[in-house]
């Protein structure tokens, strides 16, 4: 048997604590009962903010949208691997145990490299 539960991405990331509340406790009045983070919850501290304001009024942050920081063939694979790996340890500490990430770019103008490693 599966067993769905509603997951909600439509938060206005005001990126104050009593708005994320409001915010959370409307998603909870609707049915909702679990948080996806946009790309904006990677600045310093937001991550955590954002959970610890969802958390305190029971909507709980299951995932997120990562951020590579790979732009338009800038492949800065070491850089975006450290920004990733920091993502993962902010998330994991916070038992945020799914992150979606978008490695790729659509540039077909410009040939790819033969290997990304």
């Amino acid at each position: 048997m599966t067993t769905w539960e509603l997951g909600i991405n439509g938060f206005s990331w005001h990126l104050e604590v009593d708005a994320i509340k409001r915010e959370a406790e409307m998603a909870l009045e609707i049915g909702y009962r679990w948080a996806y983070g946009d790309m904006g919850v990677w600045g310093p501290g937001v991550l955590e903010m954002v959970h610890a304001a969802m958390a305190t009024v029971g909507l709980p942050m299951w995932s997120a949208h990562g951020a590579t920081g790979i732009q338009a063939w800038e492949f800065d694979i070491a850089g975006a691997a450290e920004r990733m790996g920091d993502q993962i340890r902010r998330a994991g500490a916070l038992g945020i145990g799914h992150i979606t990430y978008h490695t790729m770019v659509n540039d077909t103008t410009r040939e790819a490299p033969a290997i990304v490693a």
